[in-house]
C-alpha cells in the first residue's frame, strides 16, 4: 500500500463541516486504523479454528495468546508490538517516531493479512 496515497486521501477529507483535524490526528489514525485492520482479520482467523468466539474482556490478549499457543508467535509478536504502537498514537500526549509507526504499522498489517490469508 502506498503511504502517500493513503494520506493523501485522508487529508482530502479532514475538512467535514468545517472541522479540520491536524496532519498529526490523521497520523495517529492511520496506524489505529491498521493495527485494528490487521487485528480484527487475526481475530476472525483465530476464531474460524477455534470454532467459538473470544470473550471481550481482554479480547486482544487472548488473541495474541491463541497465535502463541498455535505456533504462531510470529504473528502473536507483531501483534503485541503493534498495539503498543496504536495505544501510543491513541493516547499518548507526545508520539516518539511517527512516521515510522506510520510506515511499520501498514507494512505489519499487509504482513499479518497476509500471512493469515494463505492459511
Amino acid at each position: 500500500m502506498n503511504i502517500s496515497l493513503l494520506r493523501k486521501d485522508l487529508y482530502e477529507k479532514q475538512d467535514i463541516d468545517g472541522i479540520t483535524c491536524s496532519r498529526e490526528a490523521v497520523d495517529r489514525c492511520i496506524v489505529s486504523r491498521a493495527y485494528y485492520a490487521a487485528f480484527h482479520h487475526a481475530k476472525k482467523y483465530a476464531e474460524m479454528n477455534l470454532h467459538q468466539p473470544f470473550p471481550r474482556d481482554n479480547v486482544h490478549q487472548h488473541v495474541g495468546n491463541w497465535f502463541r499457543n498455535n505456533n504462531k508467535n510470529g504473528i502473536a509478536n507483531d501483534l503485541r508490538e503493534f498495539s503498543r504502537w496504536r495505544t501510543d498514537c491513541d493516547y499518548d500526549d507526545d508520539v516518539t517516531d511517527l512516521q515510522v509507526k506510520i510506515r511499520s504499522s501498514i507494512k505489519s498489517a499487509g504482513r499479518i493479512i497476509h500471512a493469515l490469508s494463505l492459511n
